[in-house]
C-alpha cells in the first residue's frame, strides 16, 4: 500500500513539474515574439576561464581570497552578462550599468531582496537592510527622517573616538557608531575582556559571518545549524535590548543633550523589538562600511606616496584644525581619493535581487549580448559591483589601478557603472553620514602624521562578508609629525 502511496507522489510531483515547465516555456516565446528577448550565453558553453566545476571553483576561490578576482575574469569571459548554473539553480550574472539601472531603479518593484532576509533575520530581524515591499517602505519612512543632518555635521562626538583612535591604533569602527546609534560607546578600545561591551563586539563580529555562511546555504538552509551562532545573537539582542531600556528611561527624564538616533527613533517606534531590529540593521549597514573604507584608504595610500603628498598639501591649508562640515566639501582631492577607493575596492563587492514577476533586462541576451533578457518570476539576478566598477571599456584601461585624478578628467561620467552605496529607491541612508565620518578621520590622521608607509608587501586579499575589508587586516606605519 505504501508503495502505491509513494507512486503517487513522484505522479504528482511529476505532473506538478511538467506544467510548470510547459508554462514557463509559453511565457518564455510569447516574450521572445513580443519583446525580442533571448537568453543570455550560458558560461559553461563558453568554458570556464580557470576549468573545473563552478561551484567548487568559486568556493575555493573564497576560502583563498581571491573570490572577487575570479567572479571577474568570469564576467570578462562571459561578454559581462551570462547565465550560470549552480547546485542552488540558474543565476543571470551582469555587469551592464544599463541592467543594474534597470534593477535598482526602472524597475524597483519588480524584485525583492530574496534569500537575505532568511539568512541574516536571525541576527538583525526585520529592519530597512532586510525587508522588502511595504515592509521596507515602512522601515525607510522610520529611519530616512532619523538620519538627519544634524547626525553629521556634529563632530564633537567624532573628534574624541579620532583622538581615543589614534592613542590606540587599530581597531575598527564599532565606538562610533555605536554612540551615535545608542548613545554610548561600547568602548572597543577599553571594554576589559569579559566585560558585556566586549562580550557584545565578539557576538556581532562572529554573528555577521556566520550570517555570510548561512547566504551561501541558499536554498538549502535547512541543512545549516550552529549553536554559536544562535548564542552569538543572543548575546547581541540582550546587550541592544539593555541599551533600549536605558534609552527609554533617559527620554523619560529628559537627560539626552546630545543627537542620538535611537532617542529620535522612539518618538515612532514604541515596539522594544523594532526598535533593535531598525537599530542593529543601520548598525550593520554602517559599521563595517566606515571601518573597511578607512582600512583600504590607508592601504593604498601607504602604496601610493605621490598620492599621500597631494593629500597632504590640500589638507595642509586647513591649518591644522579641526575642520567643520562645510570645509570638508571643499577638499575636492579628498573627494577624489574617496571616489577611487570605492571605486577599485567597493566595500559591498557583489549584490543580488530576485524577480517578484515576470519582467525584462534590456541588454545581455543573445550569443552578441545586445538583445533583451526575459526574467521569470523567482530567478535571481546578480551583478557584482566589484566587476561593474573595474571595467576597462568605462573606466579604462587603468581602470583597476588607484589613481585619484581620473575623477578631476572634464570628460569622465560613469553614471551607473559608479554604485559604491547602491542606487535608486535601496540608496544606502547613511551614505552620507560614512563618508562624512571617513573623511574627517583621514583628515585628522592626515594632520597628525606626515607620512604613512608600507609594511606588508603580500597582494591585496579580500575578506567578503556582509561588507568586504582586507584580509589579516592593515599593516602600515604611520609616522608623526615633529
Amino acid at each position: 500500500m505504501w508503495l502505491y502511496f509513494v507512486l503517487v507522489a513522484i505522479l504528482v510531483i511529476a505532473t506538478r513539474h511538467i506544467a510548470h515547465r510547459i508554462k514557463r516555456w509559453k511565457t518564455t516565446r510569447h516574450y521572445a515574439l513580443k519583446y525580442g528577448t533571448k537568453d543570455p550565453v550560458i558560461l559553461a558553453q563558453i568554458a570556464l576561464p580557470e576549468g573545473g566545476n563552478y561551484d567548487k571553483e568559486i568556493m575555493r576561490a573564497f576560502k583563498e581570497h581571491r573570490g572577487l578576482e575570479l567572479i571577474q575574469k568570469r564576467h570578462i569571459a562571459g561578454g559581462y552578462t551570462f547565465q550560470t548554473h549552480t547546485i542552488g539553480g540558474r543565476i543571470i550574472n551582469t555587469s551592464e550599468p544599463e541592467n543594474i539601472k534597470t534593477i535598482q531603479a526602472s524597475r524597483f518593484e519588480d524584485y525583492s531582496l530574496g534569500f537575505r532576509q532568511v539568512a541574516l533575520g536571525p541576527l538583525l530581524g526585520k529592519g530597512v537592510f532586510t525587508n522588502d515591499g511595504k515592509d521596507w517602505e515602512h522601515s525607510r519612512a522610520l529611519v530616512r527622517p532619523n538620519m538627519s543632518k544634524a547626525l553629521y555635521t556634529d563632530f564633537n562626538n567624532l573628534e574624541r573616538h579620532v583622538q581615543e583612535m589614534i592613542s590606540h591604533m587599530p581597531k575598527d569602527g564599532i565606538d562610533v557608531s555605536s554612540e551615535f546609534l545608542f548613545g554610548e560607546s561600547v568602548r572597543a578600545f577599553e571594554a576589559a575582556e569579559g566585560s558585556d561591551e566586549a562580550k557584545f563586539g565578539a557576538a556581532f563580529d562572529y554573528a555577521s559571518g556566520e550570517t555570510v555562511r548561512r547566504l551561501h546555504y541558499e536554498p538549502y538552509l535547512f541543512l545549516y545549524f550552529n549553536r554559536d551562532f544562535t548564542k552569538a545573537c543572543k548575546t547581541v539582542h540582550r546587550f541592544v535590548d539593555k541599551v533600549i531600556a536605558k534609552a527609554a528611561t533617559r527620554r523619560v527624564e529628559g537627560k539626552a543633550n546630545q543627537y542620538i538616533f535611537l532617542d529620535s527613533l522612539m518618538k515612532s517606534v514604541t515596539d522594544p523589538q523594532r526598535l533593535r531590529s531598525e537599530t542593529l540593521n543601520v548598525m550593520q549597514a554602517g559599521r563595517d562600511t566606515t571601518a573597511s573604507l578607512l582600512a583600504t584608504v590607508f592601504y593604498l595610500l601607504a602604496r601610493h606616496p605621490e598620492v599621500w603628498t597631494k593629500l597632504d598639501a590640500e589638507i595642509g591649508e586647513l591649518n591644522g584644525k579641526p575642520p567643520t562640515y562645510e570645509e570638508l566639501k571643499k577638499l575636492t582631492y579628498l573627494r577624489y581619493v574617496m571616489n577611487e577607493t570605492l571605486q577599485v575596492h567597493p566595500v559591498a563587492p557583489i549584490n543580488s535581487r530576485v524577480a517578484v514577476r515576470d519582467t525584462i533586462l534590456p541588454v545581455g541576451g543573445g550569443p552578441d549580448h545586445k538583445s533583451p533578457i526575459f526574467i521569470p518570476k523567482g530567478q535571481k539576478v546578480s551583478f557584482p559591483t566589484y566587476v561593474l566598477h573595474r571595467r576597462s571599456d568605462i573606466y579604462g584601461p587603468d581602470a583597476h589601478e588607484f589613481r585619484p585624478d581620473r575623477w578631476g578628467e572634464p570628460t569622465f561620467r560613469p553614471g551607473w557603472a559608479y554604485i559604491p552605496f547602491n542606487g535608486g529607491p535601496r540608496i544606502c541612508l547613511g551614505q552620507q553620514y560614512a563618508l562624512t565620518e571617513a573623511v574627517y578621520t583621514i583628515v585628522r590622521l592626515v594632520q597628525t602624521f606626515k607620512a604613512v608607509e608600507q609594511r606588508d608587501f603580500t597582494r591585496y586579499k579580500e575578506s567578503v562578508r556582509v561588507s568586504a575589508s582586507i584580509f589579516g587586516g592593515v599593516q602600515i606605519g604611520m609616522i608623526p609629525r615633529a
